[in-house]
């Protein structure tokens, strides 16, 4: 496993291009080299484990699972929590749809403004939907109750 020269991240062997920052692998890359063996604390010494060390622009990303995770601005991850309780405001019915259309113009988290617009299309796309079926059901039950209003003139005469 090698690490990237410009922002410290490790890449795994036979991957072309950094996963942190996108680098080619065709730029020289710092080889893993031995670590010394740590020497023996003593009861005053903390034990730490020997970290590679990073360039000085740029901290490597802190990892949550396979997800590089970048800790504080907005790029933050959401959690599972996070979609569910926004997912639960945007269902309210008129306070759900106001806080759709603000966060997905006005969030400081890039993940929950992307998901406030996606949310906010949905709506768009349920209320354009729900306008053009009440029109076509109307038009169905009037074409239905004029059929069965002309089916029983002959038979029980002009009920109108």
């Amino acid at each position: 496993m090698a690490f990237c020269t410009k922002c410290g991240a490790n890449i795994p062997a036979g991957i072309k291009f950094c996963t942190s920052c996108g680098t080619p692998a065709g730029v020289p890359l710092q080889p893993v080299t031995a670590v010394a063996p740590a020497p023996i604390p003593t009861a005053y010494q903390p034990v730490s484990p020997p970290m590679p060390a990073a360039s000085p622009q740029q901290q490597p990303p802190v990892m949550n699972g396979n997800v590089p995770q970048v800790s504080g601005g907005s790029s933050t991850v959401m959690g599972t929590g996070a979609y569910i309780g926004t997912m639960l405001l945007f269902g309210l019915p008129i306070i759900g749809g106001l806080a759709c259309i603000i966060m997905a113009f006005a969030a400081g988290n890039l993940n929950r403004r992307n998901f406030a617009r996606a949310m906010l299309v949905f709506m768009i796309i349920g209320f354009v939907l729900s306008i053009v079926l009440y029109f076509i059901f109307s038009w169905m039950l009037e074409a239905v109750m004029q059929y069965i209003n002309e089916s029983t003139v002959n038979i029980f005469g002009n009920y109108q």
